[in-house]
């Protein structure tokens, strides 16, 4: 019998003023097939304003979920996700956030993986889009690239304290900004030797990220946490962050590289301009035309 040794389940999930998001996902946990005698639910409000609290704990009444609901004060999802963390009761903390809709086996295949004593931490697979699309969230990664997303992400309660949890100094409350805080806690996994899989049938559904270029332009912000991440891990940085595979080849951080290009082409353009000599102009900007697209 697969769910005879089945581990109990303690589900973390932080939250910020998305109600409406909030109780979708908990519709899908309370869907799931795993037994509700063997999870719980644990709500984090962040320190919400829009009722969330009271939302939860009206959706907690009529179900039979074990759902409980913490508040806090703003803090920050990694605050958020120790503080859920420190409630938990099961054995595995199964990480994921407001925004998704696991699937109705997340719980049930995510468990397999455990009944092997050697499995530190797993990390499911995150889909773009709804229910059903078939693209991941990191389109452009191979998949089974380990990023240690918090939002289909489990590990061992022990392992997570040992290895003392999300750091919530990658955020920035003043900004509004958060990021890396994943691939941190991952790096600390690797750095301890834990034993970490991808499960990729398991499985939740992010909305897609980027409508509009505002939400490009904020994504792009949030790198400003980059050398905080090198400064703690910059062996694992260097081999593991934006990486990128064409075929055979392998390329670190082509975004950098594309932005470098670009502002040479322009320093070559504006020296060809001020010396009189246009011999390479068309060439240069063919070039850069080609990079631009590269970059978008």
């Amino acid at each position: 019998d697969p769910m005879k040794d089945a581990p109990f389940f303690s589900v973390v999930l932080p939250t910020f003023n998305r109600k409406d998001k909030l109780l979708e996902c908990l519709g899908s946990l309370e869907a799931q097939t795993y037994p509700r005698a063997d999870f719980e639910v644990i709500v984090v409000d962040d320190g919400s304003a829009d009722g969330t609290q009271a939302s939860v704990e009206a959706f907690s009444a009529r179900s039979q979920l074990q759902v409980s609901c913490h508040r806090q004060q703003h803090a920050g999802p990694s605050a958020a996700r120790n503080a859920g963390a420190g409630k938990a009761k099961g054995a595995v903390i199964a990480f994921t956030e407001d925004d998704v809709v696991p699937d109705t086996r997340w719980l049930e295949l995510a468990a397999r993986y455990f009944a092997d004593p050697a499995t530190a931490a797993m990390e499911g697979r995150t889909r773009s889009g709804s229910s059903g699309s078939s693209g991941n969230l990191r389109s452009f990664e191979t998949p089974g690239t380990r990023g240690f997303l918090p939002c289909n992400l489990f590990v061992r309660r022990e392992v997570f304290l040992a290895v003392g949890g999300f750091d919530p100094g990658y955020c920035d409350l003043s900004l509004n900004l958060y990021f890396r805080e994943d691939a941190d806690f991952g790096f600390r996994l690797l750095e301890h030797r834990y034993g970490t899989l991808s499960g990729a049938d398991v499985v939740v559904s992010h909305p897609e990220q980027f409508h509009t270029p505002r939400d490009v332009f904020r994504h792009a912000r949030r790198y400003l946490f980059d050398p905080l991440l090198y400064r703690n891990h910059p062996a694992l940085y260097r081999e593991l962050i934006e990486v990128k595979r064409l075929g055979v080849l392998t390329i670190h951080r082509p975004f950098h590289y594309l932005c470098w290009f670009y502002l040479v082409c322009i320093i070559v353009i504006l020296a060809e301009i001020f010396s009189g000599h246009h011999n390479y102009l068309p060439v240069c900007l063919i070039v850069m035309l080609v990079v631009h697209m590269g970059i978008r």
